[in-house]
């Protein structure tokens, strides 16, 4: 872009004389940079300016449009009122979606009662009377057994 008053930085080559050629016979062949052209780009105030001025801030929005959330990337709005960057190159509607109702109300984190108490549940409060057939599971001779139990250890292999 060439700035008012100035013409657009043209790069030139420079070919030397067949006197110096032979100093720049270690240098790759072709062409090389003039030294006035060279010059100007360091000295140049353009330049200089442009190398300490800050770059923009780039202005995050309070809330991603769907398109944005839809590809997981950040929403760059100038202002809430316009289009979003992303909308504008791709040339689509910018639109944010009302937030989706949360499934339950916000409430104390699981396992946070910690004084838990059985009173608390009515499978405790119940009184039960048990009977034998409750804890009937058969011959007791069939399953216990009065002898005691030798162990052997294998044959080393």
């Amino acid at each position: 872009m060439p700035l008012a008053g100035m013409s657009p930085l043209k790069i030139q080559f420079y070919e030397p004389p067949p006197s110096e050629a032979s100093s720049f016979q270690s240098q790759a062949p072709g062409m090389y940079l003039s030294l006035p052209v060279l010059e100007f780009v360091v000295s140049s105030s353009v330049f200089l300016s442009d190398f300490n001025a800050e770059p923009p801030r780039i202005r995050r929005a309070g809330r991603a449009c769907d398109h944005c959330k839809f590809i997981k990337v950040r929403c760059i709005k100038p202002d809430e009122s316009t289009y979003c960057k992303r909308c504008i190159d791709d040339n689509i509607d910018c639109i944010i979606s009302k937030p989706r109702q949360r499934k339950r109300p916000p409430g104390p984190k699981r396992g946070a009662q910690k004084g838990r108490k059985a009173s608390n549940y009515p499978a405790f409060n119940e009184e039960r009377n048990w009977s034998a057939s409750d804890f009937d599971i058969g011959h007791p001779e069939a399953h216990v057994s009065t002898q005691p139990v030798e162990r052997s250890m294998p044959d080393s292999v």
